[in-house]
Protein backbone atom coordinates (compact mmCIF):
# COMPACT_ATOMS: atom_id res chain seq x y z
CA UNK A 1 0.00 0.00 0.00
CA UNK A 2 1.30 3.75 -0.64
CA UNK A 3 2.20 6.25 1.59
CA UNK A 4 0.10 8.10 3.25
CA UNK A 5 -0.42 11.87 1.98
CA UNK A 6 -2.29 14.79 3.60
CA UNK A 7 -2.71 17.40 1.50
CA UNK A 8 -4.16 20.92 2.35
CA UNK A 9 -5.03 24.16 0.85
CA UNK A 10 -8.32 26.14 0.68
CA UNK A 11 -8.27 26.13 -2.92
CA UNK A 12 -10.56 23.59 -3.80
CA UNK A 13 -10.14 22.94 -7.52
CA UNK A 14 -6.12 22.37 -6.61
CA UNK A 15 -6.90 20.15 -3.34
CA UNK A 16 -8.90 17.81 -5.87
CA UNK A 17 -6.18 17.95 -8.83
CA UNK A 18 -3.40 17.07 -6.37
CA UNK A 19 -5.78 14.49 -4.87
CA UNK A 20 -6.31 13.08 -8.10
CA UNK A 21 -2.33 13.18 -9.41
CA UNK A 22 -1.06 11.56 -6.10
CA UNK A 23 -3.99 8.74 -5.95
CA UNK A 24 -3.12 7.82 -9.75
CA UNK A 25 1.20 8.11 -8.25
CA UNK A 26 -0.64 4.94 -5.40
CA UNK A 27 -0.50 6.99 -2.89
CA UNK A 28 -3.40 7.31 -0.12
CA UNK A 29 -4.70 10.98 0.31
CA UNK A 30 -6.48 12.60 2.68
CA UNK A 31 -7.42 16.72 2.14
CA UNK A 32 -8.31 19.57 4.39
CA UNK A 33 -9.24 23.30 3.63
CA UNK A 34 -7.59 24.94 7.03
CA UNK A 35 -5.47 24.47 9.10
CA UNK A 36 -7.44 23.57 12.29
CA UNK A 37 -8.88 20.24 10.30
CA UNK A 38 -5.19 19.58 8.63
CA UNK A 39 -4.03 19.02 12.38
CA UNK A 40 -7.32 17.60 13.66
CA UNK A 41 -6.76 15.02 10.50
CA UNK A 42 -2.60 14.76 11.05
CA UNK A 43 -3.38 13.77 15.12
CA UNK A 44 -6.00 11.55 14.22
CA UNK A 45 -4.02 9.50 12.05
CA UNK A 46 -0.77 10.83 11.44
CA UNK A 47 0.53 10.65 7.86
CA UNK A 48 3.71 9.63 6.08
CA UNK A 49 3.93 13.59 4.23
CA UNK A 50 2.56 16.27 4.91
CA UNK A 51 1.60 18.86 1.64
CA UNK A 52 0.79 22.29 3.65
CA UNK A 53 -0.53 25.77 1.70
CA UNK A 54 0.49 28.70 3.73
CA UNK A 55 -2.29 31.31 3.45
CA UNK A 56 -5.28 29.05 4.72
CA UNK A 57 -8.16 30.82 7.08
CA UNK A 58 -8.20 30.85 10.37
CA UNK A 59 -4.74 29.08 11.46
CA UNK A 60 -1.75 29.58 8.96
CA UNK A 61 0.41 27.25 7.16
CA UNK A 62 3.75 28.79 9.87
CA UNK A 63 1.61 28.30 12.52
CA UNK A 64 0.43 24.72 11.06
CA UNK A 65 4.15 23.53 10.76
CA UNK A 66 5.31 24.80 14.42
CA UNK A 67 2.34 22.57 15.93
CA UNK A 68 2.73 19.37 13.61
CA UNK A 69 6.83 19.95 14.94
CA UNK A 70 5.58 20.30 19.00
CA UNK A 71 3.80 17.21 18.66
CA UNK A 72 5.80 13.88 19.40
CA UNK A 73 3.54 12.01 17.32
CA UNK A 74 4.04 14.38 14.00
CA UNK A 75 7.09 15.62 14.46
CA UNK A 76 9.17 13.62 12.24
CA UNK A 77 6.59 13.74 9.54
CA UNK A 78 7.88 15.50 6.39
CA UNK A 79 6.18 19.08 5.69
CA UNK A 80 6.14 20.31 2.01
CA UNK A 81 5.47 23.85 1.66
CA UNK A 82 3.12 24.39 -1.12
CA UNK A 83 2.42 28.35 -1.33
CA UNK A 84 2.18 30.78 -4.01
CA UNK A 85 4.66 33.40 -1.93
CA UNK A 86 7.35 33.49 -4.20
CA UNK A 87 9.20 35.84 -1.83
CA UNK A 88 13.44 34.66 0.29
CA UNK A 89 11.83 35.63 3.57
CA UNK A 90 8.71 33.67 3.32
CA UNK A 91 10.55 30.42 2.31
CA UNK A 92 13.34 31.17 5.19
CA UNK A 93 10.19 31.39 7.47
CA UNK A 94 8.38 28.37 6.96
CA UNK A 95 11.75 26.42 7.05
CA UNK A 96 12.32 27.89 9.87
CA UNK A 97 9.07 26.61 11.49
CA UNK A 98 10.07 23.08 10.28
CA UNK A 99 8.93 22.62 6.92
CA UNK A 100 11.31 20.16 4.97
CA UNK A 101 10.88 21.51 1.55
CA UNK A 102 9.05 24.35 -0.13
CA UNK A 103 7.50 24.42 -3.42
CA UNK A 104 5.99 27.53 -5.08
CA UNK A 105 2.94 27.75 -7.24
CA UNK A 106 2.16 27.19 -10.10
CA UNK A 107 4.49 24.33 -9.56
CA UNK A 108 5.34 21.63 -12.39
CA UNK A 109 3.24 17.91 -11.36
CA UNK A 110 6.66 16.37 -12.42
CA UNK A 111 9.44 18.12 -10.07
CA UNK A 112 6.61 17.89 -7.28
CA UNK A 113 6.35 14.03 -7.17
CA UNK A 114 10.00 14.25 -7.16
CA UNK A 115 10.25 16.22 -4.14
CA UNK A 116 7.76 13.84 -2.41
CA UNK A 117 9.35 10.77 -3.03
CA UNK A 118 12.27 12.54 -2.05
CA UNK A 119 10.88 13.36 1.41
CA UNK A 120 9.63 10.03 1.70
CA UNK A 121 13.20 7.83 0.73
CA UNK A 122 14.31 10.17 3.22
CA UNK A 123 12.62 9.60 6.16
CA UNK A 124 13.70 5.99 5.34
CA UNK A 125 11.97 2.52 4.90
CA UNK A 126 8.85 0.92 5.95
CA UNK A 127 8.72 -0.98 7.52
CA UNK A 128 11.53 0.31 10.21
CA UNK A 129 13.07 -2.06 12.52
CA UNK A 130 13.97 -1.98 16.24
CA UNK A 131 15.88 -4.85 17.49
CA UNK A 132 13.82 -7.64 16.47
CA UNK A 133 10.56 -5.75 15.12
CA UNK A 134 9.48 -4.29 11.99
CA UNK A 135 7.25 -1.23 12.79
CA UNK A 136 4.70 -1.04 9.47
CA UNK A 137 3.04 2.59 9.35
CA UNK A 138 1.45 1.94 6.09
CA UNK A 139 0.32 -1.52 6.57
CA UNK A 140 -0.58 -0.38 10.60
CA UNK A 141 1.59 -3.49 11.07
CA UNK A 142 4.38 -4.92 13.81
CA UNK A 143 5.75 -7.95 12.99
CA UNK A 144 8.56 -10.05 14.31
CA UNK A 145 10.45 -12.98 12.11
CA UNK A 146 7.16 -14.50 10.26
CA UNK A 147 4.85 -13.71 12.39
CA UNK A 148 2.83 -10.26 12.63
CA UNK A 149 0.32 -8.67 14.55
CA UNK A 150 -2.48 -6.08 13.35
CA UNK A 151 -1.96 -2.40 14.88
CA UNK A 152 -4.69 0.37 15.91
CA UNK A 153 -3.88 3.68 15.09
CA UNK A 154 -3.15 4.50 18.66
CA UNK A 155 -1.19 1.46 19.36
CA UNK A 156 0.73 2.17 16.27
CA UNK A 157 1.27 5.95 17.80
CA UNK A 158 2.40 4.43 20.63
CA UNK A 159 4.93 1.39 19.76
CA UNK A 160 6.49 4.15 17.17
CA UNK A 161 6.62 6.73 20.52
CA UNK A 162 8.80 3.81 22.50
CA UNK A 163 10.24 2.42 19.29
CA UNK A 164 12.31 5.87 18.90
CA UNK A 165 13.71 5.95 22.12
CA UNK A 166 14.46 2.73 22.99
CA UNK A 167 15.94 1.90 26.44
CA UNK A 168 14.97 5.43 27.48
CA UNK A 169 12.50 5.94 30.28
CA UNK A 170 8.69 7.86 29.46
CA UNK A 171 7.21 9.29 31.87
CA UNK A 172 2.69 8.36 32.35
CA UNK A 173 2.58 11.88 31.35
CA UNK A 174 4.46 12.14 28.77
CA UNK A 175 3.39 8.95 26.62
CA UNK A 176 -0.29 10.50 27.16
CA UNK A 177 0.38 14.35 26.33
CA UNK A 178 2.56 12.61 22.72
CA UNK A 179 -0.08 9.95 22.04
CA UNK A 180 -3.45 11.67 23.23
CA UNK A 181 -2.77 15.26 23.70
CA UNK A 182 -2.56 17.05 26.44
CA UNK A 183 -5.98 17.39 29.08
CA UNK A 184 -6.65 14.35 27.38
CA UNK A 185 -8.20 12.80 30.15
CA UNK A 186 -7.26 9.77 32.92
CA UNK A 187 -3.32 8.68 32.87
CA UNK A 188 -5.07 4.47 33.32
CA UNK A 189 -5.62 4.87 29.14
CA UNK A 190 -1.67 4.37 29.14
CA UNK A 191 -2.05 1.31 30.92
CA UNK A 192 -5.05 -0.37 28.97
CA UNK A 193 -3.11 0.26 25.60
CA UNK A 194 0.47 -0.71 26.91
CA UNK A 195 -1.25 -3.89 28.40
CA UNK A 196 -2.43 -3.72 24.65
CA UNK A 197 1.11 -3.75 22.91
CA UNK A 198 2.76 -6.28 25.73
CA UNK A 199 0.29 -8.72 24.18
CA UNK A 200 1.44 -8.34 20.99
CA UNK A 201 4.83 -8.68 21.90
CA UNK A 202 4.01 -11.58 23.32
CA UNK A 203 2.49 -12.89 20.82
CA UNK A 204 4.95 -12.40 18.12
CA UNK A 205 7.85 -13.60 20.65
CA UNK A 206 9.84 -10.84 20.54
CA UNK A 207 12.69 -9.94 22.76
CA UNK A 208 11.62 -6.45 23.01
CA UNK A 209 9.42 -5.79 26.07
CA UNK A 210 7.82 -3.14 27.21
CA UNK A 211 8.99 -2.59 31.36
CA UNK A 212 7.00 -0.53 34.08
CA UNK A 213 9.61 1.65 35.99
CA UNK A 214 8.33 2.10 39.52
CA UNK A 215 8.19 6.11 39.93
CA UNK A 216 9.56 6.52 36.41
CA UNK A 217 6.77 4.90 33.30
CA UNK A 218 7.64 3.31 30.79
CA UNK A 219 10.67 1.75 28.60
CA UNK A 220 11.05 -0.04 25.36
CA UNK A 221 13.64 -2.35 26.23
CA UNK A 222 15.60 -3.67 23.31
CA UNK A 223 18.09 -6.25 23.90
CA UNK A 224 21.29 -4.72 22.56
CA UNK A 225 23.11 -6.74 20.18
Amino acid sequence: MGARILVVDDEGDLLEVLRRTLEAQGYRVRTATDGESALAAATACPPDLILLDLIMPGIGGFEVCRRLRADARLQHVPVVMLTALHETPAKVQGLDAGADDYVTKPFDVAELLARIRAQLQARGTDPWRVGDLLVSRSRHELACGDRTEPLTPRELALIELFARQPNEVLSRHAVLAAVWGEGSGAAGVVDVYVGRLRRKLQALRSAARIRTIRGGGFMLDVPRE
